[in-house]
């Protein structure tokens, strides 16, 4: 019998026009290190061997390779160059991968570090269950929808306690994933999941954890400096 395999996209694309910095957000410094590092740490120390893939952009791959030669980063992964969406770097990532019908991919965003190991150990588990499967938090504020110049509240029409924030890793079977990107770009593709229900799958909930931030603007790097300690001290 096959070893059942495990891959983690990590996508480090963007060129983080909301951060209002020179370099994009993934490569700020947290902790002394840049963010980008730490994220792939938290997969490099997983039990379950995972293969890293890690997508950048084009003009950002020499500005990496620099800074893994003078902070002397020695957690393997490999290099794939990203799309102009979402969906096409990660589909870039899925097309290296060896066909393997059991093997098991996360995609993950780059610039959330704070990940724990038992939402990612949960989140393959429960892939290798249900083949695909999105860690969420429950919403705590109150929502509002806002189009064409009126807004509503949410909290008229849905149980607040059933309205979840979506967070990654995801991780999904690599043959339901390869049939959802084979499929085509579509402007809804926004979050990883998306394309796999659009194929007909049903989509399964693990608990993530609340620390797991995506680091999107400036004041979030304070938080990431606050958080660290806790998650260094975790794991």
């Amino acid at each position: 019998m096959n070893k059942l395999k495990f891959y983690a996209i990590v996508l480090a694309g963007g060129v983080g026009n909301r951060f209002q910095s020179e370099i994009p957000k993934q490569f700020s410094l947290v902790a002394g290190k840049p963010l980008l590092m730490h994220t792939l740490s938290v997969f490099d120390r997983c039990p379950l061997e995972l293969e890293i893939i890690l997508v950048l952009e084009q003009r950002y791959v020499s500005v990496w390779e620099k800074m893994v030669e003078h902070y002397n980063f020695a957690v393997p992964h490999t290099i794939v160059i990203g799309g102009e969406e979402r969906f096409h770097s990660a589909k870039n990532a899925l097309d290296i991968i060896p066909d393997d019908d059991q093997a098991l991919v996360a995609i993950h965003d780059g610039v959330r570090p704070f990940v724990s190991q038992d939402v990612i150990l949960q989140a393959y588990a429960k892939a290798k269950e249900y083949g695909a499967v999105v860690p969420v938090i429950p919403t705590i504020d109150p929502m509002r929808l806002y189009k064409e110049e009126r807004s509503e509240s949410l909290d008229r029409f849905y149980d607040r306690s059933n309205i979840h924030i979506v967070q990654t890793p995801q991780v999904f079977n690599y043959k339901i994933l390869k049939q959802a990107f084979d499929q085509g770009y579509h402007v809804t593709f926004r979050d990883d999941s998306v394309p796999v229900e659009h194929m007909g799958y049903p989509i399964h909930l693990v608990e993530g954890n609340r620390e797991n931030i995506k680091i999107t603007f400036p004041l979030d790097l304070t938080l990431a400096e606050a958080i660290y300690p806790m998650m260094f001290d975790e794991q």
